[in-house]
């Protein structure tokens, strides 16, 4: 579930989520699914 604050940032491919604060990691598993709803 996501705050809101996607909206301000695009997805990143590194790894890290766009619902997480700068720098924050998160698993790719999570990331990628939030890539494939955004970018769909």
């Amino acid at each position: 579930m996501h705050t809101g604050h996607a909206a301000l940032a695009p997805p990143s491919p590194d790894g890290f989520s766009e619902h997480a604060p700068a720098g924050r990691p998160v698993s790719h598993r999570t990331n990628n699914a939030a890539n494939a709803a955004w970018n769909r």
